[in-house]
């Protein structure tokens, strides 16, 4: 990052400004403000970075840093931006002045907020990890920190790995940052891996081991237990791929812990191999929507899980929740399930996989979407492939699934059920899809002569 401090010695260049990988519509900074030693935002010292565009220079720290700077600094970068001279560095007021939705970096203070209002409610955040992901830990930390001290929300954090746990001295360390005398909420942040079939993993690298879902959501609950007593809801969201939730038993054990707990909510993703960078960066807005604004559950994951294209393709979400203590645990499935790609939640396959076409790498969206129609009590999707007009025909029966609108998306919700002790719906037995030749086109509405096309369709037919 020497070449950062450089350039911010030197001031603002009369030359033309250097190439960049980001493009912003910014004017760029010309007067001499004689702080080029600096930070633009607290006005201080330290290692500085440099604004590409408007070259105002700024504190920062790195990510691998920790917290082993004395003094805090005005933003963290990533190793790579900071080590790099080439990576582009848009400073946060460029990044306000070109409303960016994201920034490439953690914004720690400076940032501005209008209409906001104080809140009495404190929040605790607990953050467990196994080692191989406390980097990531240690970054949504500072996230949370930094988007909730916006807001002005009081807030007391801590980021632990399972096998250290918290203390007792430690609860009472993060209950004495409270507001005296204020109603305060728990929220327990988990990152770990799964095992198929069952299992989270409570540590990693050579001491590894997994261990049932229950006992580690147990270990977790003992270990907050004081801070649990007086919170007003406890609730947990876990970052670990789906690849254990279908496995025997695995929901049914987690509903049964959270009859027994303190516990109002749970919310796992679904994805078999979760992208943790991509995921986690929902965790501010989530949390803003919950604890600031006062957002029901669903209504915050709709709006941020569900606006977000780019989470909601990635993975889906389960969802146990309950109105309070004495209530019963419902679990819920949500899915996005855009009709063009992704009819009631079934993925369809890529168009190359069918046709044998060279894949260009745009995947499911080489399907153009061409008629939904209702045969029976199932549901007929018809696409054809644009690479060489394969026509891929799906019918799916819904039996218990249930699909409604949200922020004009269409998403689909299932419920488990306590009887069957699973979710209804079967892909094996409720979905078929039939492929024809481009050059033997079927007619569409010929689609719906004859019998239903799937296993459980065509079983509900004859029981009747």
């Amino acid at each position: 990052m020497d070449s950062h401090h450089d350039l911010a010695r030197s001031g603002p260049s009369s030359g033309d400004v250097p190439q960049s990988h980001v493009e912003l519509d910014i004017p760029m900074e010309q007067e001499d403000t004689g702080k080029e030693m600096y930070c633009f935002i607290c006005e201080d010292g330290g290692q500085l970075v440099e604004c590409t565009f408007c070259r105002r220079n700024f504190c920062y720290r790195k990510l691998s840093d920790g917290n082993e700077l004395e003094h805090p600094a005005c933003v963290t970068l990533p190793d790579l931006m900071a080590d790099d001279d080439k990576e582009d560095f848009p400073c946060p007021v460029c990044l306000s002045t070109s409303q960016a939705r994201f920034a490439p970096y953690i914004i720690n203070r400076g940032t501005r907020a209008t209409l906001r209002i104080k809140s009495r409610t404190s929040l605790i955040v607990l953050i467990f990890c196994i080692a191989s992901l406390e980097q990531y830990a240690t970054a949504l930390c500072m996230q949370l920190e930094a988007a909730l001290g916006v807001f002005e929300v009081n807030l007391a954090t801590m980021c632990t790995r399972f096998e250290a746990g918290i203390t007792r001295e430690e609860e009472c360390n993060l209950l004495s940052q409270l507001i005296p005398n204020a109603p305060y909420h728990l929220a327990v942040v988990f990152l770990t891996e799964s095992n198929p079939g069952g299992g989270w993993f409570a540590a990693s690298g050579k001491s590894a081991f997994q261990t049932e879902e229950s006992q580690l959501l147990r270990k977790m609950a003992n270990d907050s237990h004081i801070l649990a007593q007086g919170a007003s809801t406890v609730r947990m969201f876990g970052a670990s791929c789906g690849v254990n939730l279908p496995g025997a038993g695995v929901v049914d054990s987690i509903r049964s812990h959270m009859k027994s707990s303190r516990l109002l909510s749970l919310v796992l993703p679904t994805a078999p191999f979760l992208l943790y960078s991509d995921f986690l960066h929902l965790f501010p807005e989530l949390f803003l929507s919950l604890y600031y604004l006062g957002t029901d559950l669903r209504s915050t994951i709709y709006r941020v899980w569900g606006k977000s294209d780019e989470v909601r393709r990635h993975t889906g979400l389960i969802v146990f929740d309950r109105r309070d203590r004495e209530s019963d645990v419902a679990c819920t499935r949500l899915c996005y399930a855009p009709r063009t790609s992704r009819p009631l939640g079934v993925q369809l396959p890529a168009a190359w996989s069918i046709c044998g076409c060279p894949d260009d790498g745009v995947g499911q969206d080489d399907w153009r979407f061409l008629k939904e129609q209702q045969h029976r009590k199932e549901t007929i999707f018809s696409y054809r492939s644009a690479c060489c007009g394969v026509q891929l025909n799906v019918a799916i029966l819904p039996f218990k699934l249930r699909s409604i609108k949200r922020n004009d998306e269409s998403f689909i919700e299932e419920d488990w059920q306590s009887a069957t002790r699973q979710f209804p719906f079967r892909d094996s037995t409720m979905v078929r899809m039939k492929i024809e030749r481009p050059d033997r086109p079927i007619v569409l509405k010929d689609l719906c002569l004859g019998g239903p096309w799937t296993i459980a369709g065509r079983m509900q037919a004859v029981s009747r």
